[in-house]
């Protein structure tokens, strides 16, 4: 019997000690904080803040054990304030200037909170706790910002998943239902630019589903679904947001885009070109869409119309250039081929075919010296200037860019 209650005795102990250690070590923590905020933060010290991070985590350590043991005497009233005051506590700690462990610390604060969330039942500490989450919240944020600046996608993409996790922790502390839609676009950025495209069409199909007021959410999944080669999907995404957004430009180029890259209706393609153009009419990319959507059927007068454009528009336009020579180069070369099947006593036609031949070829010839210097050296227009060169009998000028064919291969 005396065996059993110095047992009973010593349990007793050990309860009260723990349940006035961790009262000691709490107001221990708010003194110390105290300090800090009254006196040391101003002038730029911090051992009162060391302290009250010493002795607050002690006080969770001790309620942790008393949690693990089932120990009747802790209240939830005591682990909510524990927690606040260790959310404080590691929340300054996250804004002194130079602190190495400033992200360590804001992880640790938004932790601390939560706990405090969840055992908080009277929001005793909501009021208070709400402001110092939505700083930290921002300050999140915007070091995802500064990291998609500078082009560190995944780096980005981890804070603003932190910013929009902690934006929940602040609805569920205020009993709100808000969805930060701002931050789930900038994570379909982010994650989009970093080429997960996965994680991407994720965040964009939620925003889609919110109805998020913005059409390149409809441009960037259409794009990313043809990317996966879910062309219903693409096609159905952009109908919706056209429907939504009947005369947004970047969905048209989008509609435009698609129906170029899979081999789509020409003709819609090309009434989808005059209808961008229509919008855009200083944009040379688009002429130069035309102009090779008339070349493919053939229409040479509309394809050089609009590949002319397209150089007026942009200097050294490399690919409108050699498109442009290549018209005239392929109509020589049907005129060669012509005279290659005249009989030998046809020589007044083969003449006219051949002075129709060369006046092509020096048609083409400029298209093609200005190509070759928007890109020098290039294989392609090098040999469609050898071979120019050639049938109009300057060997000379054509053995200069044979060389530099060679030197190209």
């Amino acid at each position: 019997m005396r065996k059993l209650m110095s047992a009973l005795l010593c349990c007793m102990v050990i309860s009260v000690s723990s349940s006035f250690a961790q009262k000691k070590d709490l107001n221990t923590a708010i003194m110390q904080l105290r300090n800090y905020a009254q006196y040391e933060k101003a002038e730029g010290k911090s051992t009162s803040l060391d302290k009250a991070k010493d002795a607050i985590d002690k006080c969770i350590s001790v309620i942790k054990d008393m949690q693990a043991n089932n120990n009747p005497k802790l209240k939830n009233t005591l682990v909510a304030k524990a927690y606040f005051q260790q959310g404080q506590i590691y929340s300054e700690m996250s804004q002194v200037e130079g602190n190495e462990m400033a992200d360590e610390a804001t992880t640790k604060a938004i932790e601390a909170y939560t706990e405090c969330i969840k055992y908080d039942e009277k929001k005793t500490h909501t009021k208070t706790m709400v402001p110092a989450l939505d700083y930290m919240r921002t300050s999140i944020y915007n070091k995802g910002i500064g990291h998609f600046k500078e082009k560190e996608y995944k780096e980005a993409y981890g804070f603003f998943k932190e910013s929009f996790d902690l934006g929940d922790v602040i609805n569920k502390a205020q009993g709100e239902a808000t969805i930060d839609t701002a931050t789930i676009t900038m994570m379909a950025y982010a994650s989009q630019n970093g080429g997960d495209v996965e994680t991407a069409v994720k965040h964009y199909e939620e925003l889609v589903a919110l109805d998020y007021e913005e059409p390149t959410v409809y441009q960037a999944l259409s794009s990313l679904y043809l990317q996966q080669e879910k062309l219903d999907k693409a096609t159905e995404i952009l109908k919706k947001g056209q429907e939504k957004y009947p005369k947004d430009y970047t969905l048209l180029i989008t509609e435009i885009n698609m129906l170029l890259k899979t081999g789509g209706d020409s003709s819609k393609a090309m009434e989808k070109l005059e209808q961008a153009i229509e919008m855009d009419s200083e944009n040379p990319s688009l002429y130069f869409a035309l102009g090779t959507n008339h070349d493919q059927k053939g229409d040479k007068d509309k394809a050089i119309e609009n590949y002319k454009k397209a150089i007026e528009l942009k200097d050294g336009y490399y690919d409108a250039l050699y498109n442009l020579g290549a018209v005239y180069f392929n109509e020589a070369a049907e005129y060669t081929r012509q005279m290659n099947e005249l009989d030998l006593s046809e020589q007044d036609k083969y003449k006219e075919l051949e002075t129709q031949m060369q006046d092509n070829f020096k048609l083409a010839m400029p298209y093609f010296d200005q190509a070759l210097e928007a890109k020098p050296n290039d294989y392609n227009t090098a040999k469609a200037l050898k071979e120019i060169h050639a049938n109009l009998g300057n060997y000379d000028e054509s053995n200069k860019y044979k060389e530099m064919m060679d030197a190209a291969e």
